[in-house]
């Protein structure tokens, strides 16, 4: 039994994690966007919107070019994440014109102070909706359940359930009677009673 809450466990997690991740996007955009419309001005949301773009392209880059090496060696560590982050504020900073960064100094005080929180953010969100990579067919097993078959399977058993348990029952009168009718074959044989699907 708990295997099977285990698996719809995972089948529940792994549906929810790209929805989650999906939220954490559209929050970072609509940040952008309230912080865009707060100052009115298109000269500002441009600006904003190259520094939002700067940080998904700079972390994307990081964890392309640096990362995902690391974490396939098992050898990520704090100090490797301190300095993926480094490599990401220069990254970001170097694809920001002169203008946007000039900008947000002036509008948000310093520049990395802005771009620490959104870097984060970032990286937060691509990772949250990173797709699940198996490293090997090795790694899937064939006698565990599809989680699709196994959710479907369990929602159509609460469905039956739920009927079984408020419908009423049909009066013996209303029994369907099943009445097959003999083949040539056994014309010759006496006929047998029919049966019912009434309980007995």
């Amino acid at each position: 039994m708990s295997e099977f809450i285990r698996t719809l466990l995972q089948a529940v997690i792994i549906a929810a994690v790209p929805i989650c991740a999906n939220y954490a996007i559209k929050g970072l955009a609509a940040l952008t966007k309230y912080l865009a419309e707060r100052t009115n001005d298109s000269t500002a949301k441009k600006y904003l919107d190259i520094a939002a773009d700067a940080v998904s392209t700079a972390v994307s880059y990081v964890t392309q070019t640096y990362v995902a090496a690391l974490k396939a060696s098992d050898t990520f560590t704090k100090e490797n994440q301190e300095e993926a982050f480094r490599r990401a504020m220069e990254q970001a900073k170097a694809l920001l014109t002169q203008e946007a960064a000039d900008f947000i100094e002036e509008a948000y005080g310093d520049l990395e102070a802005y771009l620490r929180p959104k870097i984060e953010a970032e990286v937060k969100a691509q990772k949250d909706s990173a797709p699940v990579v198996f490293s090997s067919v090795e790694e899937i097993k064939t006698d565990t359940p599809d989680t699709v078959t196994v959710a479907a399977a369990t929602a159509a058993a609460t469905a039956a359930a739920t009927i079984a348990q408020t419908a009423p029952a049909a009066p013996a009168a209303f029994a369907p009677v099943v009445n097959i009718q003999p083949s040539q074959e056994d014309a010759g044989k006496p006929p047998e009673a029919p049966e019912t699907l009434a309980p007995q």
